[in-house]
């Protein structure tokens, strides 16, 4: 089940990734927020997520790699 997260999260995260970064909004001096309604948030957060989980997915479908990664 969370493979498939893994891959959407990964998606909509590099989206909200590229959007803060031509329209983001400053929040303590950081131009690092996505600002929707009175909410803010931050991708960058989300990235650390879904990048861990989109690394374990790539890792469990090839584990020759993981046991040799030089190969």
């Amino acid at each position: 089940k969370l493979a498939r997260v893994a891959d959407v999260g990964m998606i909509v995260t590099f989206a909200m990734l590229v959007y803060v970064h031509f329209h983001g909004h400053g929040a303590q001096g950081a131009e690092r927020w996505i600002k929707i309604g009175p909410v803010q948030i931050q991708p960058s957060e989300f990235a650390k997520v879904f990048l861990v989980l989109y690394l374990a997915k790539c890792l469990a479908q090839r584990p020759r790699i993981a046991q040799d990664p030089l190969r």
